[in-house]
């Protein structure tokens, strides 16, 4: 089994690496919003199907059809409206993103409550659309901050959140495999423990400071990568333990078996949706007060 993961790993990590070095040479970032575009459509219908499971109705089509469109209306604020303020002040653009979320979210959150209402099942309206909600919400609104990290900051940035999310995942099941001896919540998550935790804490820290040291210009601000990681790292974890709730709530063991020992879309990213917000904090911090963010 240990084999079978390290060889799709492998393979998935190359494959994303090919697409995030495409993307770092087109202007806007357009293969990224196409690619996380499909990853949150595929997180948003899993959730709806994991929601089936445990005998809810969310509205799946009209959900999924939200998020990609969501995902749409961000990239083209990104590219034709966001430049036009950049020239106002350092903080223009990240000024621009919330303002943009706030009211999107604000229309999709209408735009559900009508049609829940238009499903004719009173009886069911307030489970269900709150379970539509809470998956709309958690797979867009946390997904969108990846979007904008590579329009605020650059692919280079992503690449250092993403290395520093999925280490946190692959140092704590390596550590938790071969040393792992206290239950971290066993209620939750039963495999994983506080040694596995420990251990990718570690390999995020070291893995954003490495990767920072590969990609981002300038002097390498070894306190704040190793910070970062180390954030980044346990907001990792958080998410995985936040899925795991989810799932343990229907009685799944995965989102879906598309990916043999990884499961469904959502198992690979609920690390990164989680800790994207706080990524996207930390580097707003270190840009105010310590390095602009890169021309994009």
């Amino acid at each position: 089994m240990v084999r079978t993961r390290v060889t799709i790993g492998v393979a998935l990590a190359l494959v994303l690496v090919g697409l995030l070095v495409a993307d770092s040479h087109v202007p806007g970032g357009s293969i990224l919003y196409a690619v996380v575009g499909l990853i949150l459509v595929g997180s948003m219908l899993e959730f709806c199907m994991l929601a089936r499971q445990g005998g809810d109705h969310p509205r799946t089509g009209k959900a999924v059809l939200l998020v990609a469109c969501m995902v749409v209306l961000q990239y083209l604020a990104a590219v034709q409206s966001w430049p036009s303020v950049t020239e106002r002040g350092h903080d223009s653009v990240m000024l621009a993103f919330y303002p943009f979320v706030g009211c999107m979210a604000t229309i999709c959150l209408v735009l559900l409550a009508v049609d829940q209402l238009i499903w004719r099942h009173p009886e069911r309206y307030l489970h269900d659309l709150s379970v539509t909600v809470l998956g709309f919400f958690y797979v867009w609104l946390l997904g969108a901050h990846v979007l904008a990290i590579r329009s605020r900051w650059g692919t280079a940035f992503v690449v250092v959140c993403l290395v520093a999310a999925k280490l946190s995942d692959v140092g704590a099941y390596f550590t938790g495999t071969f040393l792992g001896r206290h239950k971290l919540a066993p209620k939750v998550s039963p495999n994983k423990t506080v040694e596995g935790s420990l251990g990718g804490i570690l390999a995020a820290g070291a893995g954003a400071l490495g990767a920072a040291a590969l990609l981002v210009p300038g002097p390498l601000a070894v306190v704040f990568w190793l910070v970062f990681g180390v954030a980044v790292g346990v907001s990792a974890q958080v998410g995985d333990l936040v899925e795991s709730s989810i799932k343990r709530s229907v009685g799944a063991k995965d989102s879906n078996q598309l990916v043999p020992t990884f499961g469904g879309v959502l198992d690979m990213v609920d690390s990164v949706l989680i800790s994207a917000p706080i990524a996207l904090w930390l580097l707003e911090l270190w840009g105010r007060f310590v390095l602009p963010p890169p021309a994009v």
